[in-house]
């Protein structure tokens, strides 16, 4: 039993009867359409509402998530450029704790 790399690069038996695998990507990506239907499944009949389709959750969701993006896309150009960078908490961490000292100041 030798193995061959097809096309995708996805090793199959040889002695196979030449039958498909799907990629690891594809995998991957129907198990979080599982949780995604499980959430929304649980929300409504938990709360009686969308977990996931919600305007008020994707909004707080996106909000969230963008700060992360904005940081990934920073680094990464810093890391194209040759110039290895990786202070990119702290600066999230510092910037975390400004916004709470400034937030609990009685003039804000």
């Amino acid at each position: 039993m030798t193995k061959e790399i097809i096309a995708d690069g996805i090793p199959e038996q040889s002695n196979g009867a030449g039958r498909w695998r799907r990629p690891q990507e594809l995998n991957i990506f129907l198990v979080l359409v599982g949780i995604v239907l499980l959430c929304e499944v649980l929300g409504w009949l938990v709360v009686g509402q969308s977990f996931v389709w919600n305007p008020q959750r994707l909004t707080i969701t996106i909000l969230q998530v963008s700060v992360v993006g904005i940081i990934a896309i920073g680094v990464t150009q810093v890391i194209i450029t040759g110039g290895i960078d990786l202070s990119s908490g702290s600066v999230v961490a510092a910037t975390a704790m400004f916004a709470a000292g400034f937030a609990q100041a009685a003039e804000w």
